[in-house]
């Protein structure tokens, strides 16, 4: 209820209408071109530097240490076809074939089940399972899970408008609705596998699985605080908008996980107390490989989303500003926490 009535109460502090949060499908779309700024610009790509460059450098120095060798196993069948599955959806969905019109706007599905099926046959090729073969129902609450979660972004957009799709006007509330939910189910698992494949590498358990604990005395005041002010922050997007819209990709994990430290429960950032930071580091480049490939692949399609971000716009890599990618980064870590819920006690991370 926090995440979802924060924002609202903000834009009835402001004294806007609520309609146009609450409408469905929501009509999101181009509006004012939002303004560059250097200053910001700048203060946040050395921001995200400051935050990104040790982990890449640990990254970097492990380079250099010996590794040790790595069972491998045979490639599954079913991952060759996946991969034939991927190629043609890839070809449709960046084609206009004659005939082919009724399905061209609904190529997303198609591509990241193919991607989620080559990511896992990759990771029963090195450890000999993956959660789709290993814990098949578990691995298919992901979805439904992942529908949820997305819709919540959703959400959030409104107060926002950092993103909006084209393509798709002609999409009645049944249809959108249908379709979005089979779109946004595919996220969870994709990110879920591509982190289980990243987690067979050696070279991630050297550099991440010792590295600096943090460890926080006194865990139920700090989740209190932490509450507060998302709430307080939340409340903000409807009238600072421009200034507060990273939320969006920060404030549904940093609730989840305060409300499980409130409720004494272990949570995703536990293992950092013990120096272990494989789980974030994991998920966090699995959220950005398939954050390069959400976009490349976007970029491509007939109905396919654009972006609108205040001051830090400029020079993007397909429609995502650079910059943006690091939003993916956290969205990682937002996923471990939501996936964590599906698997039940399931260690991704060896």
């Amino acid at each position: 209820m926090l995440l979802l009535g924060a924002p609202l109460s903000g834009v009835w502090f402001a004294g806007e209408p609520f309609g146009p949060f609450l409408e469905f499908p929501p009509q999101t779309g181009r509006g004012a071109s939002p303004v560059f700024s250097w200053i910001a610009f700048w203060s946040l790509a050395a921001l995200i530097v400051t935050a990104v460059l040790p982990f890449a450098w640990r990254m970097f120095r492990t380079l250099s240490a010996p590794c040790a060798p790595i069972d491998r196993y045979t490639f599954p069948i079913w991952g060759w076809m996946a991969l034939l599955w991927l190629v043609v959806a890839w070809t449709l969905a960046w084609t206009r074939f004659t005939g082919f019109d009724a399905f061209q706007q609904h190529t997303f599905v198609p591509l990241w089940l193919g991607y989620t099926a080559v990511v896992s046959a990759l990771t029963v090729q090195r450890k000999g399972s993956s959660l789709l073969t290993r814990r098949p129902r578990r691995f298919a609450l992901l979805f439904p899970l992942s529908a949820l979660f997305w819709w919540f972004f959703e959400y959030l957009n409104r107060f926002v408008g950092n993103w909006y799709y084209v393509g798709i006007a002609e999409l009645g509330p049944i249809e959108y609705t249908f379709f979005a939910t089979l779109a946004f189910s595919t996220v969870l698992p994709a990110v879920a596998s591509t982190a289980e494949w990243l987690d067979t590498m050696p070279r991630f358990r050297q550099a991440f699985g010792r590295w600096h604990p943090i460890q926080i005395p006194h865990p139920r005041p700090v989740a209190i605080i932490v509450l507060i002010v998302t709430a307080f922050s939340l409340a903000g997007l409807g009238a600072l908008r421009e200034y507060l819209y990273p939320l969006v990709w920060i404030s549904p994990g940093l609730v989840i996980i305060a409300l499980q430290a409130l409720a004494g429960r272990r949570t995703v950032l536990a293992p950092l107390a013990d120096g272990d930071w494989c789980g974030v580091a994991t998920y966090s480049t699995a959220a950005l490989i398939c954050g390069f490939f959400w976009e490349m692949w976007n970029s491509g399609s007939l109905a396919h989303w654009e972006y609108s971000i205040p001051h830090v716009g400029a020079f993007r890599l397909f429609e995502m500003p650079v910059l943006g990618y690091a939003g993916y980064l956290s969205f990682g870590i937002e996923c471990a926490v939501i996936a964590a819920l599906a698997l039940n006690g399931e260690k991704v991370k060896r």
